[in-house]
């Protein structure tokens, strides 16, 4: 019999198709939306309606402007109560459109319950009628029962008739003998009670047709058609619905051979023999029968799929016959292909689609879940995704988050690091969708995980290009000037000392000229190996470009003459990293470089801090190279 569960499941699967429909509209109508194809949107809209479910879809602009699809309807089945009963309503969703981070405006769209409340009231009259005619099973037989009795007192009636000419009398007594008294008063007692035996059977016999009537017209009320064979398969009875479905008139049906009239050839054409029929065996067996994948042949020759039900009549051990409730399921069948043909392309999908209960229990995922992380449906049953793919990279405060928000009815989207079955560790985007019943409380969760790995590494390598030379891996100018801006808001707060080294390679063109580029890109990588290997932790080193380089040294105390102590043992410590000669081809090149210093604070702009530091690297040049001059403010 039908429960809440079957209303839930609908709303349930309604909730899906809207999740769905919002997912791919705004994919299906970005392009004519963001080059304000307002006549092709309108077109798309009217032309998406034609979806499953899909009843209307309104799109609004950014400037407030909507367009609004053509509305559809399909024919209603239920009534208002039934669907009341059962909270079957229609569902609403809104999303908005963002195409390359700008903001198009937004899409709802409204989705009819009506097909399933129509498929539901359905089910639920033919259970009801099922049922119904179960219950009258007993009724039947009795009517039988009856209606041999009508015809054995009928044939009584006859006889008493013909015994009396169908008129008793009462004999009236002219005298006569005692004896002769006693027998004509014996015969009139006999009248008088066969006349209420008769008064007596005349109401039965009413009561019984009026009873059989009742009956007829409960069976023509059915939206299920119903018939009843005897022993032998032939009709006794067909109501009305039967009638219908089948194209044949109730005395087209009366007399004739069920299996031989409708049910004779598969849906293929070929012949069932009797004895493999399997209504004709559940006859032979007196058991009940129930089944959804039998076809019927009507009148006009088509074949429709049917779904049957079967139970015997039995008195006193005598099986009677058979009655069978059925109804045509074209609509169903059609619509249990388009469910495999959604859930196939549920399947195919690249991305990962988890279902869980209200505990994270995983009670499904797809093919792309054991693509993804390596776990199969098996595996996955009954644990936690946490459990499976948790690689402790989040902080407790982005899953504390997470759980306010899905326990607060609302999906969240997100990026995490998970790990693979093999251990490998992977970019995820998930977004998670609490599922509600009828009173709003969570009984499960559907996540779609995708890997995004690879884009992920794309974005931190196209971020490193963006901030690194590529030749020596050193930060480049763009980093340098942040750092070099952070530098100084810290010595500002802190009312601390930096400083900044500008220097450069001395005669690095002519080496560059004699040996040629490609060794002058070692020496360059061999002097960034060396002014690293020269500074502390904490210190930065960049390349501007060709030989020039600069260094970043922060929290050098808060007095000038520790700072200034500092910075010149520092640049001391660099020129040495040049004493070694640079090794190429088994020769060796001697190597030296000029430096310009300069001490700052947190008063001063970065721009004229490299300036005065490349001033300081002019003068080292100009006083005969392999030099370090540092920056005076007061010249």
């Amino acid at each position: 019999m039908l429960t809440k569960q079957d209303a839930q499941d609908a709303l349930h699967d309604l909730e899906m198709q809207k999740e769905q429909t919002l997912k791919m509209l705004p994919i299906f109508l970005s392009e004519a939306i963001v080059i304000g194809d307002y006549e092709t949107i309108q077109q798309q809209l009217n032309g998406y309606i034609t979806s499953p479910y899909v009843q209307n879809i309104v799109f609004y602009d950014a400037t407030g402007k909507s367009l609004q699809s053509s509305d559809t309807e399909e024919p209603k089945d239920a009534p208002q109560w039934f669907e009341t009963l059962f909270g079957l309503y229609d569902s609403y969703g809104q999303t908005h459109i963002s195409v390359g981070g700008i903001d198009y405006g937004s899409i709802a769209v409204r989705l009819s319950i009506q097909s399933f409340s129509n498929r539901i009231w359905n089910d639920f009259r033919v259970h009801f009628g099922v049922m119904f005619a179960i219950i009258l099973l007993d009724f039947l037989g009795l009517w039988l029962t009856l209606y041999r009795s009508l015809e054995q007192l009928s044939a009584l009636e006859q006889s008493t008739i013909d015994l009396g000419n169908g008129y008793f009398a009462p004999i009236q007594l002219q005298g006569g003998l005692r004896e002769t008294a006693k027998v004509v008063n014996a015969f009139n007692l006999m009248i008088q009670k066969v006349k209420t035996t008769q008064v007596e059977l005349q109401e039965t016999s009413n009561e019984m047709k009026q009873r059989k009537h009742w009956i007829e017209t409960i069976l023509n009320s059915l939206d299920e058609g119903v018939y009843a064979i005897d022993s032998n398969g032939t009709i006794l009875l067909a109501n009305a619905k039967a009638c219908s479905i089948l194209g044949y008139t109730e005395e087209e049906l009366i007399g004739q051979q069920a299996h031989r009239l409708f049910h004779s050839h598969t849906l293929n054409g070929d012949i069932i023999p009797l004895e493999e029929c399997p209504i004709y065996k559940a006859l032979v067996t007196k058991s009940a029968w129930k089944d959804d994948t039998e076809y019927f042949t009507c009148k006009d020759s088509r074949m429709i799929p049917v779904e049957i039900f079967g139970n015997s009549i039995v008195h006193e051990d005598q099986a009677l016959g058979m009655v069978f409730a059925f109804r045509n399921i074209e609509e169903r069948k059609a619509l249990e292909e388009k469910m495999k043909l959604l859930s196939t392309a549920l399947e195919a999908t690249t991305n990962a689609v988890i279902i869980t209960n209200k505990d994270a229990i995983i009670e499904w995922v797809s093919k792309g879940f054991e693509e993804i992380t390596g776990y199969h449906l098996g595996e996955a049953l009954g644990r936690t995704p946490h459990e499976l793919v948790g690689s402790g990279k989040q902080e407790k405060i982005f899953y504390t988050h997470m759980w306010e928000t899905i326990l607060s009815n609302q999906p969240w989207h997100g990026e995490v690091i998970n790990k693979r079955k093999n251990g490998q560790l992977y970019y995820e985007s998930l977004q998670i969708t609490p599922v509600s019943d009828d009173h709003g409380n969570i009984t499960h969760f559907i996540a779609i995980k995708e890997d995004i790995s690879d884009r992920k590494r794309t974005e931190e390598e196209m971020e490193h290009l963006a901030f690194y030379d590529p030749l020596t891996d050193l930060p480049n100018r763009r980093l340098l000037m942040d750092r070099i801006e952070r530098a100084i808001v810290s010595a500002k707060r802190y009312q601390t000392f930096g400083a900044i080294f500008f220097l450069d390679l001395d005669y690095f063109k002519r080496i560059n000229d004699e040996l040629g580029h490609d060794v002058g890109d070692l020496l360059l990588q061999d002097m960034a190996r060396r002014l690293k290997d020269s500074l502390r932790q904490g210190d930065s080193i960049a390349r501007l470009g060709g030989d020039e380089f600069v260094i970043l040294l922060e929290d050098l105390g808060d007095t000038k003459i520790f700072a200034t102590q500092y910075m010149k043992a520092l640049a001391q410590k660099v020129q040495d990293a040049f004493i070694d000669p640079f090794i190429y081809n088994e020769k060796s090149y001697s190597l030296s470089i000029s430096l310009g210093g300069i001490l700052f604070t947190g008063t001063q702009d970065a721009k004229i801090i490299l300036k005065n530091a490349d001033s300081a690297l002019y003068e080292a040049k100009q006083t005969g190279r392999h030099k370090s001059c540092f920056y005076n403010e007061t010249k």
